[in-house]
């Protein structure tokens, strides 16, 4: 599996992240926040975005919500292959 290797916020709602096999890009995330997500509302928590789980997801910081790896890895490869 594709593990992520970087994981930037660029601005507010917006991830980019690079994988181990080179694919990269940005993905903005236009959903609304609830459940263990709602404290994403706030920019300073969203801005916590890393790599967890060994590199197979994102994570923030004082919250159990995460994005899964691949799906994202999915996302990107939509936009580059668009």
């Amino acid at each position: 599996m594709d593990k992520i290797i970087n994981v930037s916020v660029p601005c507010y709602r917006e991830l980019s992240i690079r994988f181990e096999s080179g694919l990269e890009g940005t993905i903005t995330i236009d959903d609304q926040f609830y459940g263990v997500a709602k404290p994403l509302e706030d920019p300073q928590l969203f801005a916590t975005a890393h790599s967890i789980d060994e590199g197979m997801a994102i994570g923030f910081n004082g919250t159990p919500y995460d994005i899964c790896g691949e799906y994202i890895r999915q996302l990107i490869s939509q936009q580059v292959h668009a």
